[in-house]
């Protein structure tokens, strides 16, 4: 049987224990793990905002990240027509709006 691709999310990496048994689960062959280059700076974002971890720190876990599950990362252009869609389906207010404009996605 094939293994579950999980998409790395932010909402999935924070605490950084769930982190980290996402990763664990992977090297155990429970599913697969996929991360996108957006994801992993918006990890960083958050973990520093949060103050979970410096930026320094936030950067060498997502190196590692990169490293370690290099054949795992999903490119910006597999997927980016997708974003507008998944966008429209979400209910947001103005100012989440904003937040999620196509330009904010283009920062990350």
């Amino acid at each position: 049987m094939a293994l579950r691709r999980v998409l790395l999310d932010t909402n999935a990496c924070f605490p950084i224990s769930l982190l980290d048994l996402m990763l664990r689960l992977d090297e155990a062959a429970f599913h697969e793990v996929i991360w996108a280059e957006d994801l992993l700076g918006e990890l960083v974002e958050v973990w520093v905002k949060k103050g979970a971890r410096s930026a320094e720190l936030a950067a060498r876990i997502c190196d590692d990240i990169r490293r370690a599950f290099a054949d795992q990362e999903v490119h910006r252009g597999d997927y980016d027509h997708l974003v507008p869609r998944c966008l429209a389906r979400i209910p947001t207010t103005t100012r989440m709006r904003q937040r999620l404009s196509p330009g904010r996605w283009q920062r990350l």
